[in-house]
């Protein structure tokens, strides 16, 4: 129930949070827009609907559910040598920039190896990953500080930790929770394992559309998924923030991932 304990305490770490915000800043309420209320209030939404998922899926067996889940979306488990390639674009807002561009985000591009380095049995069971970035002429280091990037989760899905091993520096421990700090550039990309186990599943009827700046890099890397055989998932992050992914039937990662701060998309060539 370890796994349980840890994603309530996320769920309630976001309510307690919106409705001190709430309560510390009551004159700042008083002649705030509706709309801001409504933001708050919208927070308060997400959260309890996370806190009545993490319900629902506890009064369960949570070793059976976490079968489930695995077998749902790989069709197996983890194996150590398990390799793929992801590639990701940063979004960055350009609203305050002086351009006279007609987009609103700018897309920074890398290419990222995983590869499962240890498994270790149990229940849940934890799986460690690590990402090196992938270089070429076109497409340097999104931040070449970065040796690598270990991530360990379980086997439902709930990131235990995020490591950075810098070339230069000490080695850094990240929040693995989706909390992103200053460290490197590559906290904004969407790398880390992705949520599935409280998200809203369903069946998707077309692929996601990417936006045009990045459409012919996802092209030539293989974009693509067979929809009869993936799944859809909708979840927000701590903020409350809309997370979408789409998991094809045994691949190893989401075919496509979309995070407030950033795509990535599994790279099939």
């Amino acid at each position: 129930m370890k796994f349980l304990s840890q994603h309530s305490t996320i769920a309630a770490c976001v309510l307690i949070s919106a409705c001190i915000a709430l309560l510390a800043q009551p004159r700042a309420l008083a002649e705030s827009s509706a709309d801001q209320y409504k933001e708050y209030q919208d927070m308060l939404r997400i959260a309890q609907r996370k806190v009545d998922r993490l319900k629902a899926l506890g009064a369960g067996s949570a070793g059976a559910l976490s079968t489930s889940l695995v077998m749902s979306v790989l069709g197996r488990y983890y194996q150590v040598g398990d390799h793929w390639d992801v590639l990701a674009w940063q979004i960055s807002s350009t609203m305050a920039a002086m351009t006279s561009e007609p987009v609103k985000y700018r897309y920074h591009a890398g290419k990222f190896h995983y590869e499962v380095i240890e498994v270790k049995p149990g229940n849940p069971s934890q799986v460690a990953v690590r990402i090196t970035q992938e270089t070429g002429a076109s497409l340097p280091a999104a931040d070449p500080r970065v040796q690598w990037l270990d991530l360990t989760m379980t086997s439902q899905f709930s990131q235990d930790s995020k490591i950075y091993h810098f070339r230069n520096q000490n080695d850094y421990s990240a929040s693995p929770n989706g909390v992103h700090s200053n460290v490197s550039i590559l906290e904004l990309f969407p790398l880390d394992v992705p949520d599935i186990y409280t998200a809203e599943r369903s069946t998707p009827s077309a692929l996601p559309d990417l936006p045009v700046e990045i459409k012919d890099q996802a092209t030539a890397a293989g974009y693509s998924a067979q929809l009869s055989q993936s799944s859809w998932f909708d979840q927000e992050d701590l903020f409350g923030r809309p997370v979408q992914i789409l998991w094809q039937h045994g691949d190893l990662w989401p075919a496509y991932m979309k995070t407030p701060t950033g795509i990535a998309i599994l790279a099939r060539r």
